[in-house]
C-alpha cells in the first residue's frame, strides 16, 4: 500500500469522490466528514499528506493546515475549494500549503497534485538527511563532491593543514 492520505471534506459525494481517486492510484486513505476528528487522528499518527477543504463547519482548511504544520514531521497539505479566490490561495500558500485546487477538478488532477506534493516532502526529507550526515561525517564545513578536481583540492587541504 502506498502513503496514507487523510481527506477531508464536509460534503460525502466530494469525500467519497476524492478518496476513491486516491485509492485507485495506490494510496492509503482516510476519509473525514469532521476536520476535528482529522486534526486528532493526525496528531495520533502520522500521514503523508492531507488534502482537505477550505470551507467546513468546524475547523476550516486553514485551520487545518496550521495544525498540520505544528506536527513533526507535518504532512504536505493540499486544499481544495468551491469558492477559490486568488486571496485564498496566496494565503493557503504562504502557511504552507503544498498546493491548492479548486473544484471542480478531474481526478487525474489530483492525483498529480498529490504525488508531486509528496515527491517535494521526500526531497525536502532526503536532503536534510543529507546535511545531518554529510556535518556529522565531515563537519558543517565540509566539501562534498567525489570528482578528480575535488580529490585534487582535498589532498591540498590535507598538506597545508599540517603547517603553521
Amino acid at each position: 500500500m502506498g502513503a496514507r492520505i487523510l481527506v477531508i471534506d464536509d460534503q460525502a459525494l466530494m469525500r467519497d469522490s476524492m478518496a476513491e481517486t486516491l485509492r485507485r492510484a495506490g494510496f492509503e486513505v482516510e476519509p473525514f466528514a469532521s476536520s476535528r476528528q482529522a486534526v486528532e487522528r493526525l496528531r495520533k499518527s502520522e500521514a503523508a499528506a492531507v488534502v482537505t477543504d477550505l470551507r467546513m463547519p468546524e475547523l476550516d482548511g486553514l485551520g487545518v493546515l496550521k495544525a498540520c504544520q505544528e506536527l513533526a514531521p507535518p504532512p504536505a497539505v493540499i486544499v481544495v475549494t468551491a469558492h477559490g479566490t486568488v486571496a485564498n490561495a496566496v494565503e493557503a500558500m504562504k502557511l504552507g500549503a503544498a498546493d491548492y485546487l479548486t473544484k471542480p477538478f478531474e481526478p487525474a488532477e489530483l492525483e498529480v497534485v498529490v504525488a508531486r506534493a509528496l515527491s517535494e516532502v521526500a526531497l525536502k526529507t532526503e536532503r536534510q538527511a543529507f546535511r545531518a550526515a554529510s556535518e556529522d561525517r565531515l563537519g558543517p564545513a565540509a566539501l562534498v563532491g567525489e570528482s578528480a578536481p575535488m580529490r585534487a583540492v582535498r589532498v591540498q587541504l590535507e598538506k597545508v593543514a599540517q603547517s603553521d
